[in-house]
């Protein structure tokens, strides 16, 4: 559990962001709102089976596939606890919405880390992240002892190309101003992640790139002397 619980003066789910994208047949509508008990399980299943397979830098770490859907399900689980996760849904021709893409948003306060693994490998993982979030100085940057974090962005294959990735970060600020938090902020570990989250706004705090960390740790180096580690802040 985390030390900071949401309040029952802000509504819950409140549709935080609505906007429209373009595919084969024209234009479709979607909305980002808190996620709601019907969606949890699915949205742990749907990331599971899709997020864990993209993440990565346990993939470079060679977390065997087992621990990585174990903890991160933890985790995940935990995180949704909390009831500040973001779903980004969109119409279905008048059935159920379907899940477009996710954000593992959660209120992180001063001292408290998201998560610790009995497991060794994972909690190398874990130490890299908070190598970055200690080198990033967010607490001390902006004066503050808790602001929103996220722990998995993630939009569905079918669904990119729409800016959902970028809109899901968006819809933070709204999120943020409702609970009085002054910073969000977030580690991006792609490309793709980190042009979305460029798009929204937010600059650069801390990188790392994936070669060094692997230096550190002892681990094999490869060849994406390019690809980096990035903590972004908006506020």
């Amino acid at each position: 559990m985390y030390k900071w619980i949401r309040p029952s003066t802000v509504k819950h789910p409140t549709i935080w962001k609505t906007f429209t994208g373009k595919n084969n047949t024209g234009t479709k509508k979607y909305w980002i709102q808190d996620i709601t008990n019907e969606y949890k399980q699915q949205i742990i299943k749907f990331s599971v089976h899709t997020f864990l397979k993209d993440e990565p830098v346990t993939n470079l770490l060679d977390v065997p596939l087992e621990i990585r859907e174990k903890e991160f399900t933890k985790i995940w689980e935990n995180i949704l606890n909390q009831r500040m996760v973001l779903i980004c849904l969109s119409e279905n021709n008048g059935s159920e919405p379907v899940i477009c893409g996710v954000n593992y948003t959660l209120v992180l306060s001063k001292y408290e880390k998201v998560y610790s693994s009995t497991d060794v490998n994972f909690e190398r993982f874990l130490m890299v992240l908070d190598f970055i979030q200690e080198n990033g100085k967010l607490f001390e940057k902006f004066g503050i002892d808790k602001y929103l974090y996220s722990f998995g962005l993630y939009v569905s294959p079918e669904y990119r190309g729409q800016n959902i990735g970028a809109n899901l970060l968006e819809a933070r600020d709204g999120l943020c101003k409702a609970f009085g938090l002054k910073a969000t902020a977030a580690i991006f570990g792609s490309k793709y992640s980190q042009r979305a989250a460029e798009i929204a706004g937010f600059q650069n705090l801390f990188t790392l790139y994936y070669n060094d960390f692997l230096k550190k740790l002892n681990s094999k180096c490869y060849n994406i002397l390019n690809s980096l580690l990035a903590l972004k802040a908006y506020w």
